[in-house]
């Protein structure tokens, strides 16, 4: 641990940026845990001094914007899907009542730019990875009954595949 130099803790930084093409506050969160880290190994007083001490990460000057929000279209793709309209029933007492299908599966999805990981909640099937790729998208909610929800995060634009396909 002793031969860390702040000259290597600079060279790991640089290394996230340039090669791994991380985010930079993926990048200064990496750093505050590495400089923590060394500053356990000060205060045991195994090391003299934390080598990963002040080292910055500069702030891109035209940052990416983190999480793009769902535009109009995307909203209404999503409460088209039968789970969110149901269907209107009348009651004896002329009461109307919305019902959601019986039939429904809830699953969770995990987004990331190449592929999706999907599961259900009432393990109707295990859990799978489809490719984020429209034709494997749309085979894949083809086969959901009516009316299932599906979970997910808004995740820069790797997300975009799922709302757009629900119609």
């Amino acid at each position: 641990m002793s031969q860390i130099t702040r000259k290597i803790v600079i060279r790991f930084r640089d290394k996230l940026k340039n090669e791994d093409g991380l985010n930079y506050k993926t990048i200064e969160t990496k750093m505050a845990l590495l400089s923590a880290m060394f500053q356990i190994a000060v205060d045991a007083e195994i090391l003299e001094s934390n080598p990963a001490s002040r080292i910055k990460v500069a702030k891109p000057k035209n940052p990416p914007v983190s999480r793009l929000p769902y535009n109009i279209k995307n909203l209404q793709s999503i409460f088209a899907a039968p789970i969110f309209s149901g269907c209107n029933l009348t009651l004896s007492h002329g009461r109307s009542i919305m019902q959601t299908p019986f039939e429904v599966l809830n699953i969770g999805a995990d987004v990331a730019k190449a592929e999706i990981v999907v599961a259900c909640s009432e393990g109707s099937f295990s859990v799978r990875k489809i490719a984020n790729k429209r034709a494997a998208v749309t085979a894949f909610l083809r086969d959901l009954p009516a009316g299932s929800r599906i979970g997910l995060e808004s995740t820069g634009i790797y997300h975009e595949l799922l709302p757009v396909n629900l119609r």
